[in-house]
């Protein structure tokens, strides 16, 4: 780096002396200069075009990577989702999210659980480590609502219980 910027800074005096040289008296120093100023430019025309070419190959070869070289990493998430008409958010969360709630925590591979209660509606996703088969994680989850679904109020709609796949929701939103 620093041998590069004494390589500027030369080149930028020699030409500088070369231009007063030229415009004052004598063209014979200007022609004298110009080897001096010569490979400070043509060695930074030469960086230049290194670094251009680099980061187009990298463009060109990130462009080329096909997607079966990324590896495929979905989070292991179980949703259940619970309709109470009528009811406030306060009632949903005591008697139908913390009782689904406790039931699930039992659960092996669980990594975390998040609730979410508003009025008329409950939904609770469970999140399982990577290791967890997403299919038989479902089938604990259906297991453990269906132990405490006596517990629930009446008025409820069934709770349905869904894998959420990380390709089916949107990455971005935009407006027009």
């Amino acid at each position: 780096m620093g041998l590069v910027l004494a390589m500027v800074l030369g080149t930028m005096a020699a030409m500088a002396m070369a231009r007063f040289q030229f415009f004052g008296k004598s063209a014979v120093s200007f022609i004298l200069v110009l080897p001096i100023a010569l490979p400070g430019i043509v060695t930074g025309i030469a960086l230049q075009n290194t670094f251009a070419r680099t980061i187009n190959l990298g463009l060109f070869s990130f462009r080329g990577l096909s997607v079966r070289e990324y590896p495929a990493i979905d989070e292991p998430q179980v949703s259940v989702q619970t309709n109470y008409s009528g009811a406030s958010a306060g009632i949903i969360e005591s008697q139908v999210t913390q009782v689904l709630e406790g039931s699930l925590a039992g659960i092996e591979g669980i990594d975390t659980i998040e609730s979410t209660s508003r009025a008329e509606s409950s939904r609770i996703t469970v999140r399982f480590r990577s290791t967890v088969n997403i299919d038989a994680a479902t089938s604990d989850v259906r297991d453990r609502v269906s132990r405490v679904r006596r517990q629930l109020p009446d008025e409820i709609t069934e709770p349905v219980i869904s894998k959420v796949e990380a390709d089916a929701q949107p990455i971005a939103f935009g407006a027009a």
